[in-house]
């Protein structure tokens, strides 16, 4: 008996570890909620009226957060795929999805905030056009296609890559603060420096909560 109590407390004690490491989340001490497993690339979830929220990478450059971040009225009018069949639509957001979650780490941006300014912009619809002519997945218009480098706005890949690109460089320029970044996102950088912050459009405040909101859940 001596002998088997032994076998099974060390069998006990093995499997303590395994359990100790099954947690997928956790939270640091600076309030940060940490997705996955990836060392390095947290979001901070915020804790202030203003929607602080703050993107960490591993691919940060100059000490500055990554992450970065476009025009307004771009979200009124534009065909999105609400008219598409629920499993038509479920497939397209899967792939959409995935393309996003491949591309996102070479722009230094988590795939969650893309993913969400994608379906604010164009609920996944690679054929989205406003009536402000902003075209396709992240809606870029002309002028910020061709700032971008991006050849067929039509082709999903490259309008992601566009819009990401876009989405890093206004992160970098309002320094980490994705608040900042979404609203010049949808209402144009030159408004955000215009106003000292997010500029007093409904729907631009709108865009900024809505997105910051989805990124909190």
């Amino acid at each position: 008996m001596p002998v088997l109590a032994t076998l099974i407390a060390i069998l006990c004690m093995s499997l303590y570890p395994v359990a100790s490491r099954a947690q997928p989340l956790a939270d640091d001490d600076a309030g940060q909620m940490r997705f996955g497993r990836s060392p390095g690339r947290a979001m901070n979830v915020g804790k202030s009226q203003d929607c602080m929220l703050v993107a960490y990478c591993a691919n940060a450059t100059s000490g500055r957060n990554p992450g970065r971040s476009p025009s307004v009225g771009r979200s009124a009018s534009r065909r999105a795929g609400s008219e598409t069949p629920d499993g038509a639509l479920g497939a397209r957001k899967a792939s959409i999805s995935k393309l996003v979650r491949t591309l996102a780490p070479d722009y230094g941006l988590h795939p969650e905030l893309v993913l969400a300014v994608v379906e604010a912009e164009s609920n996944y619809d690679p054929n989205a056009r406003s009536d402000k002519n902003a075209l396709g997945l992240m809606q870029l218009i002309p002028e910020t296609a061709a700032r971008f480098r991006v050849v067929n706005v039509w082709n999903p890949e490259q309008n992601l890559r566009g819009g990401m690109a876009y989405l890093r460089w206004l992160m970098r320029e309002f320094d980490g603060d994705i608040a900042l970044a979404l609203a010049g996102y949808n209402a144009g950088e030159g408004a955000v420096r215009r106003h000292g912050g997010i500029p007093p459009y409904p729907e631009t405040r709108s865009y900024v909560e809505r997105i910051t909101a989805r990124l909190r859940r």
